[in-house]
């Protein structure tokens, strides 16, 4: 459990790598990110996603709520699934949260309040994702951007000055 902190302008030494504010990786779960602020990261304010090496099951029950995810590089919250054998089910919850902002670092392709994909040629999709109570504002590109996603439900959403849902 991660309660109430600051995560800010995480950056790496090498220019050519992109950091997180708050990664969540490779088999994790039961993980609970309550009051999380996460600003001015170089890539996400936070990010669940599973590498493909081995057996590691991409995380899965994780809770996100009452948190910001504002003014990072890339993306608010990016939701990965990487590996090709694991299953997709993921049992995450985002609820009353606010990505505002995101995309600064490469606004002509990057900018996601939410990022929920599967890397491409992987049989299993990323399932099992619960908005509840986002808000979404001035992301550079969409709001949320689904590729290769099922089970997504989103619920009580409010998405200002950007492109709304995405789906690849």
């Amino acid at each position: 459990t991660v309660r109430r902190g600051e995560w800010s302008y995480a950056q790496q030494r090498e220019p050519t790598t992109v950091t997180t504010g708050i990664e969540i990786a490779d088999s994790s779960h039961d993980i609970l990110i309550d009051g999380a602020w996460c600003h001015h990261n170089r890539r996400a304010g936070i990010s669940v996603h599973g590498h493909n090496q081995g057996d590691d099951r991409p995380p899965y029950n994780v809770t996100i709520r009452d948190s910001r995810l504002d003014d990072n590089g890339y993306f608010g919250l990016n939701l990965n699934k990487q590996n090709l054998q694991a299953d997709g089910d993921r049992a995450i919850l985002v609820q009353r949260t606010t990505l505002d902002r995101n995309g600064w670092f490469d606004p002509a392709s990057q900018g996601y309040g939410v990022a929920i994909t599967t890397d491409d040629g992987i049989a299993n999709l990323l399932t099992g994702i619960d908005l509840i109570d986002v808000q979404m504002i001035d992301n550079t590109r969409e709001m949320v951007w689904l590729r290769n996603a099922d089970d997504v439900t989103i619920k009580r959403f409010l998405a200002v000055n950007g492109r709304g849902v995405y789906l690849t």
